[in-house]
């Protein structure tokens, strides 16, 4: 059967390709130029990482494809970054890059091309007609593909589910593959540098105050976009206690801060939610509220596309704008996003 495998240039998408060869497929190889004026060496849609693909493509002896989405990537992806940023909130890119280019233009293609599946190098795994954690836990991406419609996952291979990390470096390693070594991709993959950066681009500098609960002034900032809830370093604030962000009002351009136990929250409400599959009205799950968070227990209130999340105790710093996971035991039950 005829697999479109998207390749990043990185070794998880090249040993992918190589697993899926091995098992028998006929593999087709694709890469999505997405951003340009990228040197880090991390960046997985960079020119650099194109030619590790190509030649990853040609040393395994499948054909390659290079898709030009700049325009759908500017567009779909970093004006929504920055219009997060610029509304208070915490953006996802990686989530919604999966949904639309990942597992969106991707499929496209692999229809065009007429390949039966699609397959990436993402650490997951798949269960029937579900995406459930890794193998390797430390390495589990399932939390960004909570987005992916569910009747596309039927059509989606993870030959890397059931690997860890290091055997992935191995098995490139003993068939020569060009990025056997290449370093990990970041998240960030269309920001040079520092992302703060990234947006004083965008937005320019907006100077406000930092302060506390009672309003009393605490510091000055450059742009209430450069903080995120839960943050404690670089506030720029001096005092005998820590404190962390609370919450951004940008309307007054303010950055709220107060003690640790001031930004855990018990209950949350989550929006326009993707689910893999037709939930209760009420049920219980672990939720997962960013990649490196360990799902809390919950109660999960529906209502229509959008949920009340109760936790059975409290969770530090849930964020506006980031996405929230559902999982029944190592089964990923879909996501949507914080408000």
């Amino acid at each position: 059967m005829r697999v479109l495998v998207g390749l990043s240039g990185g070794v998880d998408s090249s040993v992918s390709a190589f697993l899926l060869k091995k098992a028998g497929y006929e593999v087709i190889g694709a890469t999505l130029l997405m951003w340009e004026d990228i040197k880090n060496p991390r960046s997985c849609c960079s020119l650099e990482a194109i030619n590790f693909a190509r030649r990853v493509a040609f040393k395994l002896k499948f054909p390659h494809y290079t898709y030009d989405v700049r325009k759908e990537f500017k567009n779909k992806i970093v004006n929504y970054f920055v219009e997060s940023y610029s509304k208070g909130k915490t953006p996802n890119p990686c989530a919604l890059c999966n949904r639309l280019f990942k597992f969106g233009i991707l499929f496209e293609k692999a229809k065009e091309l007429g390949c039966e599946y699609v397959a990436t190098g993402h650490y997951a795994g798949k269960q029937e007609n579900f995406i459930k954690v890794a193998r390797d836990k430390k390495r589990d991406q399932s939390y960004f593909l909570s987005l992916v419609e569910k009747e596309k996952i039927g059509k989606i291979i993870f030959p890397l589910g059931e690997f860890r990390k290091e055997k992935i470096r191995e098995i490139a390693d003993k068939e020569g593959l060009i990025s056997a070594y290449r370093p990990d991709s970041q998240d960030l993959c269309f920001v040079n540098g520092n992302y703060r950066e990234f947006l004083r681009a965008f937005i320019g500098k907006k100077e406000g105050y930092i302060v506390d609960e009672k309003n009393n002034i605490q510091g000055k900032h450059e742009g209430f976009f450069n903080f995120t809830i839960g943050q404690r370093k670089k506030l720029g604030v001096s005092g005998k206690k820590r404190l962390y962000v609370k919450k951004l009002i940008p309307e007054k351009n303010l950055v709220v801060v107060g003690n640790r136990e001031k930004v855990y929250k018990k209950e949350i409400y989550v929006q326009k939610i993707n689910w893999h599959l037709e939930p209760e009205k009420e049920f219980t799950a672990y939720v997962k509220i960013r990649q490196l968070h360990v799902p809390a227990k919950s109660k999960v209130f529906v209502k229509g596309e959008d949920a009340k999340i109760v936790f059975e105790t409290p969770q530090f710093a849930p964020t506006p704008g980031q996405v929230a996971a559902f999982y029944k035991d190592d089964i990923l039950l879909g996501g949507g996003w914080i408000k």
